[in-house]
């Protein structure tokens, strides 16, 4: 019998989509989780208080420490080889589309599992059901089958005492913290709550050759944002 695989990113969905199929005796065999090297702190430490609680082996996949040149920061500063942008560095990934860093460290560890296994299971909720890949039937979403959102599934980690704190700021998902995906609200949390990767953000902002949002029609620049926020702050205090 081949083996069945549960890919986890250390987020509420895949979290509670594991906890749950071995709560009513689904587990797979194994969790695979791709190392993005972006994660926000409290992800890490979430991380660490679910592996000692789920008692599923958890395969760690780390193509960055094999491929250090596909680390976020490496390959945002590496110049495009060949066509019309040749020479210059690739900056942030586009906003809309595939991205390049998905494609570099997470991508290849998803395909790696579902060749290998009989079933995978990827932890989208029902809000999410336009992501699914009906082209492989191997590939399960058992959030989906559960019609779980994803408010149910934070609501699944605090009754298994593991609440993702994370989420109390605000975010109603999360990605790598330098993606350029965010939406606006979790760009003004991280603005508030996480001022040395904001600065890091407009550093990053500047560097590319794009921009942050590759001039995406309707988009601010980082910049606009915090002076629009800014604008904010000292209308409150004045009123």
């Amino acid at each position: 019998m081949q083996e069945t695989a549960a890919f986890w990113s250390g987020h509420a969905n895949s979290s509670a989509m594991c906890l749950r199929m071995k709560e009513i005796g689904e587990a797979p065999d194994y969790i695979v989780h791709a190392h993005t090297g972006r994660e926000f702190e409290q992800v890490y430490d979430f991380m660490d208080k679910f592996e000692k609680l789920i008692d599923i082996e958890i395969i760690h996949e780390d193509i960055i420490a094999l491929k250090p040149q596909y680390a976020f920061i490496a390959f945002f500063n590496t110049p495009w080889c060949r066509g019309r942008h040749e020479g210059e560095i690739h900056g942030f990934p586009k906003k809309c589309g595939k991205c390049w860093h998905n494609r570099n460290v997470k991508q290849p560890v998803f395909e790696k599992y579902e060749r290998k296994c009989s079933e995978t299971y990827t932890g989208f909720t029902v809000q999410e059901r336009h992501r699914v890949l009906k082209q492989r039937p191997e590939k399960r979403y058992p959030l989906i089958e559960w019609q779980w959102t994803a408010q149910e599934s934070l609501s699944y980690l605090k009754k298994c005492g593991i609440p993702h704190s994370i989420y109390d700021l605000g975010f109603d998902r999360l990605g790598c913290d330098l993606c350029p995906k965010q939406s606006e609200k979790a760009l003004r949390i991280i603005y508030e709550h996480f001022p040395d990767l904001w600065n890091e953000l407009l550093t990053l902002e500047e560097k590319s050759p794009t921009g942050f949002r590759d001039g995406s029609r309707g988009q601010k620049s980082l910049e606009e944002l915090q002076d629009m926020w800014e604008g904010d702050k000292n209308q409150k205090r004045l009123s």
